[in-house]
């Protein structure tokens, strides 16, 4: 077991601010979140299985992939991935064509060779990326990593409200001492949302210690409402 990082937000708070110009008013307000780790299971499964746009990391050389031609089959590819591992000192790496195994001695680090190092001395190939997203973030292999373990900041457009008063002479030709018209929004959307997928960052389900986790892609609702108030 290793520690991580820390659920617990360095801050939370909310910003609300007004204008008001003769008849109109406007008001606005944000939610705001920096610091504490969460980890989203939809990220990572999500991911595994090709469902979520982390998952098209590598896939070609649009999307970061490594060109190269297979020493296995001679066929050029471009959704080459070079982990950032190790292979431990002595490990023996098949080569092609019954030439003998590759032996590893001591890289940069001394107990072993980066795969960077092996690869780019011409012993072994990149990862196919759909072979690497699938097992760094599958259920029994997967480890924790960027595509779904993340410092969660965000600062959310919660409430925008705009009213307008109608000039007296018009209230007061239907019987009223005054009328305001006011139209409203909540949950607008999200200025900053550092979660991988863009997935909602307010759905962590919990705040106690092994709740720090997202379990389901929630979607974020937009209410639009219009009042008219009216006074006799």
């Amino acid at each position: 077991m290793e520690e991580v990082g820390n659920s617990v937000p360095d801050f939370l708070g909310s910003i609300n601010t007004g204008i008001r110009f003769k008849r109109f008013q406007i008001r606005a307000s944000f939610d705001a979140r920096f610091g504490g780790y969460v980890a989203s299971y939809p990220g990572h499964y999500g991911t595994a299985y090709g469902y979520l746009a982390t998952s098209l990391k590598g896939a070609d050389a649009a999307h970061g992939g490594v060109t190269y031609t297979s020493r296995w089959d001679g066929i050029t590819y471009d959704d080459g991935i070079i982990p950032e591992g190790i292979f431990p000192k002595g490990t023996s790496i098949p080569q092609p064509n019954g030439a003998a195994p590759y032996v590893v001695g001591d890289g940069q680090y001394g107990t072993g060779e980066t795969f960077r190092e092996v690869y780019e001395a011409g012993y072994v190939d990149p990862c196919h990326a759909s072979s690497w997203t699938y097992y760094t973030n599958s259920w029994s292999n997967g480890v924790i990593n960027d595509n779904w373990y993340t410092k969660l900041n965000y600062i959310c457009f919660r409430d925008l409200s705009v009213s307008w008063g109608i000039p007296d002479k018009w209230a007061n030709a239907i019987k009223c001492q005054g009328i305001t018209l006011q139209a409203n929004a909540h949950n607008l959307g999200y200025i900053l949302n550092t979660m991988p997928n863009k997935e909602n960052p307010e759905s962590v389900r919990g705040t106690a210690a092994a709740e720090f986790r997202i379990r389901n892609l929630q979607g974020v609702t937009t209410y639009f409402t219009f009042t008219i108030n009216a006074r006799f």
